[in-house]
């Protein structure tokens, strides 16, 4: 197996794993929040998986629209090109990243962990 294909048969199955965590965690956070947390046009979002025979883009090109918590964020994300990943900053001093995402839309959720709140948030891209 090439090298290419080594890292791409490593990131399918990373972003695999993601998407199974994000719904896990998804739904455990969407039942202890509120119904007016969030507008009801974003409760559904299509998450894509990055095709295998997609081609490395030059630059990252993406848009989210953000909601942010005492103790938490919430990114609804479209990735055009390139990758993306979010990270929370914590009042216990830590910083916690999501996995990296690719082409497609995604739903993100960081909760600090409990009796510590977020004191900072933001994304990093690469292309």
């Amino acid at each position: 197996m090439s090298t290419t294909s080594a890292k791409r048969s490593m990131l399918d199955q990373g972003l695999k794993a993601l998407v199974v965590a994000l719904a896990l965690f998804g739904a455990t956070f969407g039942i202890a929040q509120s119904a007016s947390a969030a507008p009801a046009r974003h409760t559904a979002v299509a998450i894509q998986a990055v095709a295998a025979d997609t081609a490395p883009s030059i630059a990252t090109s993406w848009s989210c629209t953000n909601y942010f918590y005492t103790n938490a964020v919430e990114r609804y994300c479209n990735v055009y090109s390139g990758y993306i990943r979010s990270y929370i900053t914590c009042s216990n001093g830590y910083r916690y990243y999501s996995a990296w995402v690719g082409q497609g839309s995604w739903r993100i959720v960081q909760v600090c962990p409990s009796g510590s709140s977020r004191v900072g948030s933001g994304i990093q891209s690469t292309g």
